[in-house]
């Protein structure tokens, strides 16, 4: 997991090749666009645009990825992200093959870290970081975010 500022993206440029090519994007984004889908290179590298309502993290569920990296950055809003390393999450709750999703849930997580994103910021998920995204700090909040994934 990388969180950093997008002025520092230069210096994850050489971690997988199509980095440049999605921060490229991200600097050259407009606020504006709507939500939805994307395609920055063909499905090697997409966007997918979203606005929503943080929530509590005990409604939310980590996730992971198989085939994509994901880099999440807040264009607007603050939120919670929650982090832990995904072979030691304990309870499996589904898989999506077809969304490249896995969920987890249960009883007996792992110790976990958080990072506040905040305007400006984003965060890298590998296939091995389970990660809990749109959480709230104190209060509901309204987020506008880019995922951007990058096929492995």
């Amino acid at each position: 997991m990388i969180f950093d500022t997008l002025p520092n993206a230069s210096r994850y440029l050489t971690v997988h090749r199509s980095l440049p090519t999605a921060f490229e994007y991200l600097a050259n984004f407009v606020p504006s666009t709507p939500d939805g889908r994307y395609a920055i290179d063909a499905d090697q590298v997409f966007a997918l645009v979203q606005s929503y309502e943080t929530k509590t993290a005990n409604i939310r569920v980590f996730e992971a990825h198989q085939r994509y990296i994901d880099l999440q950055y807040i264009v607007s809003g603050e939120e919670l992200v929650y982090w832990a390393p995904a072979s030691d999450m304990s309870a499996q709750a589904e898989v999506d093959t077809a969304k490249d999703l896995l969920l987890f849930k249960g009883d007996k997580l792992p110790p976990i870290s958080s990072n506040k994103l905040g305007n400006g910021t984003f965060g890298i998920y590998f296939p091995e970081d389970a990660h809990m995204p749109g959480c709230q700090i104190a209060h509901p909040g309204a987020v506008k975010k880019v995922v951007i994934k990058i096929a492995i």
